[in-house]
């Protein structure tokens, strides 16, 4: 309603005290992000229920937080559905975590990721269905 959107972020098994990994960081600066200060914290019935929209980067993700949290399932999608690079099978229903890999690996990942919800976001602001019919669906493999 007021043109703003109010954004987190939570993991299924966070290390907590972690930091995120230098290549994250550098990949992230260069859209502009910083993960200064960035602290992992658990998925909670209390955050996903404070959300309209939960997005999450794997099938597996995707499945926990149905089965975990029922009552948010109707609006609990795949990013990945919304990247129009044309993959298929596993990269089709996931954005793998780059986690330990170099950062040409972490740049792929991010790239996907600003495809994917960049068209996520087209979707909402128009207010055109932005969901994938698979996004949506009770299981997209």
């Amino acid at each position: 309603g007021e043109g703003r959107i109010l954004c987190a972020s939570a993991g299924l098994r966070p290390t907590q005290g972690a930091r995120p990994p230098d290549e994250a960081v550098i990949a992230a600066a260069r859209y502009g992000l910083s993960l200064a200060g960035h602290l992992p914290r658990p998925v909670t019935g209390e955050l996903v229920e404070s959300h309209d929209l939960i997005v999450v980067m794997e099938a597996g993700q995707l499945e926990f937080l149905r089965s975990n949290f029922p009552q948010v399932a109707n609006r609990t999608v795949l990013l990945s559905l919304f990247d129009s690079d044309g993959r298929t099978g596993y990269e089709r229903y996931n954005i793998a975590d780059p986690f330990s890999q170099p950062l040409e690996v972490y740049e792929v990942c991010y790239r996907r990721i600003d495809r994917a919800a960049t068209s996520l976001m087209a979707g909402i602001c128009s207010g055109r269905a932005a969901v994938p019919a698979a996004a949506s669906e009770g299981n997209p493999l």
